[in-house]
């Protein structure tokens, strides 16, 4: 399995267009092997940018040949994901075992915006 951090694809990883930029140059990572995506050392890591990887690997039919290499905080965070997107991920945390990642059930009342700071403080 080959290792690519995620800053030899994109950095910042906080928007969905860097998010589809970073699936858009993985494909020329892309072979019969699978290939483990690393989170290390990265401060940030937006739901957005991860929802834009993601959308970018299930256009393209990839989404099976990527493992995240990750902390539990992205693992929660594609959890979500997966379950929006009714995709099937792979996550390794802490250089443990190839895990399925359990699609986190999305309802339509989950809170996905806050308009203010005002309704944070309520």
């Amino acid at each position: 399995m080959r290792k690519i951090h995620i800053s030899q694809l994109v950095s910042p990883c906080v928007t969905r267009a860097r998010g589809e930029e970073a699936s858009n140059r993985l494909d020329s990572h892309i072979g019969t092997d699978r290939i483990a995506i690393e989170f290390d050392g990265v401060e940030m890591v937006s739901l957005s940018f991860l929802d834009g990887f993601v959308a970018g690997l299930v256009k393209s039919h990839r989404q099976e040949k990527v493992i995240f290499v990750t902390n539990p905080q992205i693992e929660e965070k594609l959890a979500r994901i997966s379950g929006i997107r009714n995709a099937t991920l792979y996550c390794c945390l802490d250089g443990g075992i190839i895990q399925r990642i359990v699609p986190k059930s999305y309802r339509a009342e989950d809170a996905v915006f806050v308009p203010s700071k005002e309704a944070v403080r309520r």
